[in-house]
């Protein structure tokens, strides 16, 4: 026996029903509450395979990795320069050295001294990074 048209619509109005009861419910509940509800800031998660790059990621990979990739050592060794100021902690101070020592090595072409020193950086601060500053902003 097939089920009458009118059942599926009596049981959409049903279902919108109970969702609009609970929905009043809860608001209601809420009302009365002594503590207004504190938003919760969503969080994106970032820098995981599959995930967007966190915000130093994407700026280092734009104006360090590229510019490395492709042997270009101006770009190179202004993207280091301006790396040198990005430290979120001025207690990091061999970030400062670290990225100066590098835009020193691409401006005298030597990749490898380049390189040298973005390992030396990412070995000292990349962990602690990540752990306490990974959602920061570049600054401007």
């Amino acid at each position: 026996m097939k089920p009458h048209r009118g059942h599926r619509s009596s049981l959409r109005i049903a279902a919108a029903l109970v969702v609009s009861v609970a929905a009043a419910f809860t608001t209601a509940s809420s009302i009365g509450s002594a503590e207004p509800e504190q938003p919760v800031p969503a969080q994106v998660p970032c820098g995981s395979p599959g995930s967007p790059p966190c915000p130093l990621q994407a700026w280092m990979r734009g104006n360090v990795g590229r510019p490395l990739a492709t042997n270009n050592m101006k770009a190179l060794a202004d993207g280091l320069e301006r790396t040198a100021t990005l430290s979120p902690d001025p207690t990091w101070t061999s970030w400062k050295t670290f990225a100066t020592q590098g835009a020193a090595a691409a401006r005298k072409g030597d990749i490898t001294g380049a390189r040298a020193s973005c390992k030396s950086c990412h070995d000292a601060w990349r962990e602690a990074y990540k752990a306490k500053y990974r959602t920061r902003p570049v600054p401007r």
